[in-house]
């Protein structure tokens, strides 16, 4: 068995836990919820839901923000265009996730790239 000096252990116990340091916990701020429809709508009610539980679950509060019009279009558009932090979530249905991209010829956004 390879002995390590005591000069050693020291400086490979820091080396390990230095990159934990480095990293801010996630989420850092506060989430936003787009939800591509109106308020009331079936969309809306379960934004609302994963609101009342998601802040216990990540430790930071979750906003909705409604983006309606369009069929989704413009709420959809929008969070394709937010920065890719994972700060910026979006409530999506069958109209903006599966009827939009095959109906339209360019809906402003790629399901699976953005």
């Amino acid at each position: 068995m390879m002995r390590l000096r005591r000069r050693a252990l020291p400086a490979l116990t820091a080396g390990l836990a230095a990159p934990a340091w480095a990293q801010a916990p996630f989420p850092s701020r506060p989430v936003v919820m787009i939800v591509p429809g109106a308020p009331g709508g079936p969309t809306d009610v379960v934004g609302r839901i994963l609101v009342q539980h998601m802040p216990a679950l990540i430790g930071q509060p979750v906003v909705l923000d409604y983006r309606a019009g369009a069929g989704g279009q413009i709420g959809m558009r929008y969070v394709a265009a937010a920065a890719p932090d994972g700060h910026t979530l979006v409530t999506g249905n069958t109209g903006s996730v599966g009827i939009n991209p095959s109906y339209y010829r360019d809906p402003g956004y790629d399901i699976a790239r953005d």
